[in-house]
């Protein structure tokens, strides 16, 4: 799986979706704060940790801690300084979104 294609599972697990994709020839996805925004206005996951942040509240307490131990917690105290990429991947993997 490409790196667009688990940001676009990410953005789907954010709440984006997808509509009329035929739409000038490049995909439309709405979300309830920003109805219509284009697929490049997706936020970058894998490079900002601030939208990682707003991604890591979708997930319940069970999935956190699952969340965690992707990280290295407990074992690793360093997972605090993870970088967007490693949350990304980890927060996938515990949502079930890629393998």
């Amino acid at each position: 799986m490409t790196q667009e294609e688990k940001r676009i599972k990410l953005a789907e697990a954010a709440g984006f979706t997808q509509e009329e994709p035929w739409l000038d020839g490049r995909k439309c996805w709405g979300h309830k704060k920003h109805p219509n925004i284009g697929f490049e206005e997706i936020p970058d996951y894998f490079n900002d940790l601030n939208v990682v942040h707003e991604l890591e509240k979708v997930l319940n307490a069970v999935q956190r801690l699952q969340y965690m131990d992707k990280l290295g917690y407990p074992h690793n105290t360093s997972c605090t300084f993870a970088t967007a990429s490693q949350r990304c991947e980890a927060l996938g993997l515990t949502l079930n979104l890629w393998k």
